[in-house]
């Protein structure tokens, strides 16, 4: 894949609206799902915009607008009448909640009677695939926009398994850009106009990208999309094209246009300038990261995002949102490529970070609590990591139990929060100092304090799930805590 940011290589011509057709899909309203009001007004926008002679100008009678479809039919039927007539370019787009088969783990898309697990009430994404692939129909260019949860299951396919590089399944000549990755939920603001990844679609068209060519590719549009989603820690859109198919452009700049009608000429290559370019290159070397991943290399990705977080944070700066999110993408390779615990401590370091560095309540520092319980559960799930010990009579019924610690070593605790703020008591029974460590994002142990014996230390945690470690011959060795919230910790 060749995404090019904003300042990349020039984009082809526009497509011709004469010889283009539109087909636009929103699903508002359902029976058995969730309502999804901003729908509606994602497509409206998106006819008014591709209609709009400063953007596209396709004529409204070339520009169909399908809402409410009660049928899968309805839906074919009016993408197979454009795809007979398009000569340059051919857009399908669909908006509404996405369900993915029990048994196949295929796409659909919902209808307004959909039921989630009850694959044909809904329509197979597959039909969409397969009529925009027809080599009979003439279009040279073909463009599918899909906001709706599970969408990047339409960059995998059914034929290879999930070792499939993602680019097999995408139509020859065509462009296919989704709200989310196929893990992943689209997002639907209850109080905000469009959906979020609609929104910001809207937006780039609507008001155009600083610095960009003339027209509006769809590299350009995914870079300023993606860009814009990140810095809001929203769920991240994908891209796969064949060919040219990344140089189709389907808008204006309309910022390029306010600049030349201004006649202040390009804009200023300043800082702000730099940091947009440093960021649209991450974003496509974590692309490639991940494909590597995905493609049954994850020492591969976690290698790839180690690096890529230092850079972020040396040219983006530590604080940075895609920083921080760079950093997760870390936290879940390692985990992925079989080492949960250190994923979960990683993750740990994440959560304090964002607690010092955003807002209470940012999404990612949500994100990063969910991940340092996610991986915490699966350690403790490992036969590898479990308790071995009941606590000593005497001892309270909510005290944890504890993996046994030789009184050789020495014991070293690393305790972190994931809900809300709570406290944990450390007490050092042993006949040694105790070590008690914070772990950077590399997940090296960096000393923080150290406990007489006989001493006793409240310190406030950061995660959910507790951990002991227990230090020998230079090798930190973890078990998790099974107790969350306040509690008394003593290693014997």
């Amino acid at each position: 894949m060749t995404t090019a940011g904003p300042s990349g290589p020039l984009s082809g011509p526009l497509s011709d609206p004469r010889k283009s057709r539109v087909v636009l899909v929103g699903v508002h309203t359902y029976a058995h799902q969730e309502q999804l009001p901003s729908v509606s007004r994602n497509v409206q926008a998106l006819a008014e915009l591709f209609q709009a002679p400063l953007t596209w100008g396709v004529p409204s009678e070339q520009c169909t607008v399908v809402e409410q479809p009660d049928d899968p039919g309805v839906v074919l039927d009016a993408l197979e009448d454009a795809a007979a007539v398009a000569e340059d370019t051919l857009v399908f787009y669909y908006a509404g909640h996405g369900l993915v088969d029990p048994y196949t783990e295929e796409l659909y898309l919902s209808l307004p009677d959909s039921r989630p697990g009850r694959s044909h009430t809904a329509l197979r994404y597959e039909y969409v695939r397969r009529i925009i692939a027809t080599h009979s129909y003439p279009a040279r260019r073909k463009l599918i926009i899909l906001d709706c949860c599970w969408s990047g299951r339409a960059l995998i396919g059914t034929m290879g398994g999930q070792s499939q590089l993602a680019d097999q399944v995408v139509v020859e000549g065509s462009c296919l850009l989704t709200a989310s990755s196929e893990t992943a939920k689209a997002l639907a603001p209850p109080d905000e106009e469009f959906t979020a990844f609609t929104g910001e679609l809207v937006s780039v068209v609507r008001d155009g990208v600083e610095g960009a060519p003339e027209f509006l590719d769809m590299n350009s549009l995914y870079a300023e999309i993606h860009t814009r989603l990140v810095v809001k820690s929203r769920p991240l859109p994908q891209i796969r094209n064949r060919n040219t198919a990344s140089l189709i452009c389907i808008a204006r700049n309309r910022a390029h246009l306010r600049t030349a009608a201004s006649g202040t000429g390009p804009g200023a290559s300043g800082a702000s300038g730099t940091s947009r370019d440093d960021l649209a290159g991450l974003i496509r070397d974590a692309e490639d990261a991940d494909v590597a991943g995905q493609t049954g290399q994850p020492r591969k990705a976690l290698h790839a995002f180690a690096a890529l977080a230092e850079k972020s944070a040396a040219r983006l700066g530590p604080g940075h949102p895609y920083t921080l999110r760079l950093r997760q993408s870390y936290a879940d390779w390692t985990g992925i490529a079989g080492d949960p615990a250190s994923a979960s401590r990683l993750y740990a370091v994440i959560v304090h970070d964002c607690t010092r560095l955003l807002a209470p309540g940012h999404p990612t520092t949500e994100a990063a609590q969910r991940g340092v319980k996610h991986w915490a559960e699966t350690a403790l799930a490992s036969p590898a990591v479990r308790p071995a010990r009941t606590p000593p009579s005497g001892r309270p019924a909510d005290w944890p139990e504890l993996l046994p610690l030789p009184a050789s070593m020495t014991g070293t605790l690393k305790s972190v929060r994931a809900e809300q703020s709570t406290h944990i008591e450390f007490s050092n029974a042993c006949e040694q100092p105790l070590r008690l460590y914070w772990l950077d994002y590399q997940g090296q142990a960096q000393l923080y304090r150290v406990l007489a014996p006989a001493e006793t230390y409240v310190q406030q945690t950061f995660v959910s799930h507790p951990w002991i470690s227990v230090e020998a011959g230079g090798t930190i060795r973890s078990a998790f805590l099974p107790s969350a919230g306040p509690a008394r910790v003593v290693l014997r």
